[in-house]
Formats: structure tokens, sequence, C-alpha cells
């Protein structure tokens, strides 16, 4: 089995967040863009949370329902908050409780995946 190696991770985390920037330099409203850029910070840099919730909430702000977004910001708030605010946003989410709870997503064995 191949291991990643973390010198082509990094290089690839680089190559989509300059992507991302120049996407938000065009359109720095462009929600996909938004939440993107949080994403791959969250998974793959030391930056603080605070740092990529501002992604996350500008998003919403442009876009209120967005199911990814508000996904991202319960991830974001497992290690911060309470279970009930975590609910909250899976709830506004509106992600469908049938088959796997709030539980299975914090656990991280369900995954979602954006394709945009």
């Amino acid at each position: 089995m191949l291991t990643p190696n973390p010198k082509v991770q990094c290089t690839k985390q680089r190559a989509f967040l300059n992507a991302f920037r120049d996407a938000l330099i065009i359109d720095p409203e462009h929600v996909p863009s938004l939440i993107s850029t949080a994403v791959v910070l969250r998974r793959c840099s030391n930056r603080s949370n605070s740092a990529i919730k501002i992604f996350l909430m500008d998003a919403l702000q442009h876009d209120r329902f967005n199911a990814f977004a508000w996904y991202n910001l319960g991830i974001l708030h497992k290690d911060e908050v309470t279970m009930l605010e975590v609910e909250e946003c899976f709830e506004t989410a509106n992600l469908p409780v049938v088959g796997f709870s709030v539980w299975s997503l914090l656990m991280g064995s369900v995954h979602f995946h954006h394709c945009w």
C-alpha cells in the first residue's frame, strides 16, 4: 500500500488554495470557493478555527441555506461548542437522518464530498 507523501500533499494543498484565492479575487462572493478554502484550511493547515470560520460565515452570508457550509461549520464546532450547537448546524444543513445520526457524522463514519 502506498502512503501519501506529505511534501506532495502540501504542494497540492497550496495549489488548491491558490486556485480558490484566484476565484475569490474574480468573485469575492463565490460561495463554493469560500467553502472549499475553509475545508482545505481545516483539513490541511494549522490555521486557527476563527480564520476558517470567517470563510464559512461569509459563505453563509451569501447563501444562508448552503448545506455544505452548515455541515462544515458543524464539523468545525464539534471541538469548541456544545453538542446542541453542533446539532443545530447539521439540522440547518437539512441533512437526511435516515441511516445515520449526528454522532456518525461527528465520528467520521459518514463523509460528504463536494463536486463543483
